[in-house]
């Protein structure tokens, strides 16, 4: 990448993300208006930063309303592979954050009701290999996962 063309992609990465500070801040509101706890509340933005402000802005500055399209390729490969050590109540969390974040995000008008129903539905229908990565999905620590080192059971420890 030429030098231009990278401080021409710093800088509309910085201009997404300064919109998405105003999008992070609309719904922490939200969510502190239902009475979520503030542990909670703290988990859902930092969720929604490590998606918004790492993952969408990884290759190409994305704005937020490009997100929901992207949600497959995160649960998919950008979590499991690149967010470690990752598990399946992190996943989980996860997509409860991008859920409720797009909500809002729908109901504010930012993005389309077919859109955000499209993601919900993609989400809905890949949610078991999303949790396939990190072994059993009903622990809240997996300790079993496709990421596992094999340690050979001849070894002492």
């Amino acid at each position: 990448m030429m030098s231009s063309n990278y401080s021409q992609y710093e800088e509309e990465v910085a201009k997404c993300r300064e919109e998405n500070k105003k999008h992070l801040e609309d719904f922490r509101v939200a969510l502190e208006a239902k009475n979520i706890s503030p542990k909670t509340i703290k988990q859902h933005i930092s969720n929604m930063q490590l998606y918004l402000n790492h993952y969408m802005q990884r290759e190409e500055a994305t704005p937020m309303e490009g997100g929901w399209v992207m949600v497959d390729t995160f649960f998919t490969w950008f979590y499991p592979l690149k967010c470690m050590p990752s598990s399946a109540y992190g996943a989980k969390s996860m997509m409860a954050s991008v859920k409720k974040f797009y909500k809002l995000m729908m109901d504010k008008g930012l993005i389309e009701k077919d859109d955000y129903q499209q993601m919900l539905a993609t989400m809905k229908e890949h949610r078991e290999e999303y949790l396939s990565y990190y072994g059993s999905s009903n622990s809240s620590s997996s300790s079993s996962s496709h990421f596992d080192i094999y340690i050979p059971s001849y070894l002492p420890w």
